[in-house]
């Protein structure tokens, strides 16, 4: 008998509890809650501290102060006022020139001291104390 062969009995599926249809996102919501929080802190005071004055400052650019207090509206007034001024187009032009020079000179003179340095260090490396360049 022991010559016969048997099947081997099959293995037990282990069976996976149900879930409920809804408690899917529950899970990583509840993980999440903190990051939302922080996130939407961060959002608002960006807001609050960035957009709006931007949005404020462009709002009264089409206003006019009153000597009481308040403001009244005068539309493109206050833009054909400065596009008129011969002032405003040196300040431009200054701004822009300023500009340009702090770009020349904070950004391209140190990259290319950067890449010089670096080749100086390369070239050290390569024909340094220790080598046989000699």
């Amino acid at each position: 008998m022991a010559d016969v062969a048997t099947a081997p009995k099959p293995l037990a599926r282990r069976r996976l509890p149900q879930r409920r249809r809804g408690s899917y996102l529950a899970p990583k919501l509840q993980r999440n809650v903190a990051a939302w929080g922080f996130l939407i802190g961060a959002v608002l005071c960006f807001s609050f501290f960035s957009w709006y004055p931007i949005v404020r400052e462009v709002i009264l650019s089409f206003q006019k102060p009153i000597y009481g207090g308040g403001y009244a509206w005068a539309g493109w007034f206050n833009y054909k006022l400065i596009f008129h001024d011969p002032t405003f187009w040196l300040a431009w032009r200054n701004t822009l020139e300023f500009t340009l020079l702090a770009l020349i000179v904070g950004f391209a003179v140190p990259f290319f001291v950067a890449i010089l340095l670096n080749e100086l260090r390369h070239a050290r490396d390569t024909c340094g104390y220790w080598s046989t360049c000699r």
